[in-house]
């Protein structure tokens, strides 16, 4: 996700997600055609926010790059609970609303994020606030900075480096993570048996610490 703010009410403005299997190894155009991503509108995710947009998020958005702040405000937009909604609907459903080449995949077992402790509480307050069914159990979370710290434990010139896309759009930066999680898989030696899994994407600038 991208947010406003880094409490766990802050205002939702970005949600993007990658349907995939971590003991593959797929390319950034593969798993793009199993992404999903939405844009909220900013006014209404403020209105569920109790904590409001944060001065020092902003400020941390101005020194993004052309092209993220361009994907931010760039296309449709929908209210927080379509939005949320339509997360619902790719994480969990099959039905004739989801895109085809989502439709034939398994539901996932798991939820990757960087970290749940960040998106995954904002997600789970948001869908509190609109009225929408939480799609992930507490007991699916899964940490991606946990992973990448075991599979490659020498720090960040032993880890490979997954670029493509735009840097802080939401489902860029998805797909990303979801390459990143499969290459901790394959360090590790799980590489091979099949399994499914859907990441979701943050990441936390300086002032959010």
């Amino acid at each position: 996700i991208e947010t406003m703010g880094t409490r766990p009410t802050a205002p939702i403005v970005s949600i993007g997600a990658c349907l995939f299997d971590p003991r593959c190894q797929n390319s950034f155009e593969y798993l793009s055609k199993y992404s999903f991503v939405c844009l909220v509108d900013l006014d209404d995710a403020t209105k569920h926010s109790p904590s409001g947009i944060e001065s020092g998020t902003v400020k941390w958005w101005l020194g993004q790059s052309d092209a993220a702040i361009k994907r931010l405000v760039t296309g449709e937009m929908l209210n927080l609970k379509d939005a949320l909604t339509q997360l619902w609907q790719f994480a969990t459903d099959r039905g004739s609303k989801t895109p085809e080449a989502v439709r034939q995949l398994p539901v996932p077992k798991m939820i990757w994020a960087k970290s749940p402790d960040f998106d995954c509480k904002i997600i789970e307050h948001a869908c509190r606030s609109a009225g929408v069914m939480y799609p992930f159990q507490y007991f699916n979370q899964r940490c991606v900075r946990t992973a990448v710290d075991l599979a490659f434990p020498d720090g960040e010139e032993s880890r490979p480096s997954f670029t493509t896309g735009v840097h802080h759009d939401a489902r860029d930066d998805a797909v990303n993570q979801a390459m990143m999680i499969q290459a901790c898989y394959s360090a590790l030696g799980l590489s091979g048996a099949k399994s499914s899994g859907v990441v979701l994407h943050t990441d936390a600038p300086l002032t959010r610490l």
